[in-house]
């Protein structure tokens, strides 16, 4: 989650316990409502922007791991070719 982000879901979260505060004590419960609103609305969406970050993460893990695996492939085969020409050039036969 970028910085941008993350700090305009806490203001809105502080926006909206703010407002709930206030409408608490002024006995404006339409006001509260929304406050509270505001302040699910902001846990929410943090929690949506770490979920995206979280699977954004591993399926880099993943890619990278693919990427490595692909690369031990292609050596442990580079080492095969190798062998086998060692093995079928003449005179380099053992016995």
């Amino acid at each position: 989650m970028s910085f941008f982000d993350e700090a305009k879901h806490k203001v809105e979260e502080v926006v909206g316990k703010v407002e709930k505060n206030v409408g608490g004590a002024f006995g404006d419960s339409a006001m509260e409502f929304d406050g509270e609103a505001h302040e699910m609305h902001a846990e929410a969406a943090e929690e949506q922007d770490e979920k995206r970050d979280n699977d954004k993460l591993a399926q880099q893990r993943a890619d990278e791991k693919a990427l490595d695996d692909e690369r031990r492939a292609e050596r442990q085969a580079e080492r095969e070719v190798s062998q086998s020409e060692r093995a079928n050039k003449p005179g380099m036969h053992r016995a």
